[in-house]
């Protein structure tokens, strides 16, 4: 069986303002989310988080998230044996 590792992950990501907008109006920071999972894969550029697991190996909706966005990521311990 995998070994399932449950993470929440901070990161800052990308959006759009919608309509026009006057120069004094754009928002210029970033969107700050949140997300809990557990961790699918990593790579030198990304980690890959999912909210559920089927059997060993299939996984709902992975969010890929770049690794230079990620403000904090913690390991969840004691949630699974």
């Amino acid at each position: 069986m995998t070994k399932l590792k449950p993470i929440t992950v901070e990161w800052e990501d990308h959006y759009t303002q919608g309509g026009w907008r006057h120069i004094d109006d754009i928002n210029t920071k970033p969107a700050l989310c949140k997300s809990v999972g557990l961790l699918v894969k990593e790579t030198p550029k990304t980690i890959v988080i999912s909210s559920s697991l089927f059997g060993d190996d299939i996984y709902t909706e992975p969010l890929v998230i770049l690794k230079s966005c990620i403000k904090k990521r913690k390991f969840i311990k004691g949630i699974f044996k």
